[in-house]
């Protein structure tokens, strides 16, 4: 993923949500990725059970408001290239 662009429908939203496979993951930058049952994600064993199954899959990531974008950044970076999700949706918690 070369450039970054957020980009916020709440229409495109709601289709991603009903018509695609969401894997949710949260993200803390002094924790770093973990699962919705709060299991760390940092190994690539535990990324290879994360990883995107299918073209339908979408990333769902949790995020705190104080999360800076260079580290929204980063993070979305590593779910494309470690997870290997085209789609992306963020929610701040």
């Amino acid at each position: 993923m070369d450039t970054f662009n957020l980009l916020w429908h709440p229409k495109m939203t709601g289709e991603i949500r009903n018509n695609k496979e969401i894997t949710i993951f949260i993200y803390a930058s002094q924790d770093g990725f973990r699962d919705l049952d709060f299991h760390p994600i940092r190994s690539d064993k535990d990324w290879q059970s994360m990883k995107s199954k299918n073209s339908n899959s979408v990333a769902l990531i949790k995020i705190s408001p104080k999360l800076s974008i260079s580290e929204l950044q980063k993070c979305t970076k590593e779910l494309s290239d470690k997870g290997n999700y085209q789609a992306i949706l963020v929610e701040i918690e």
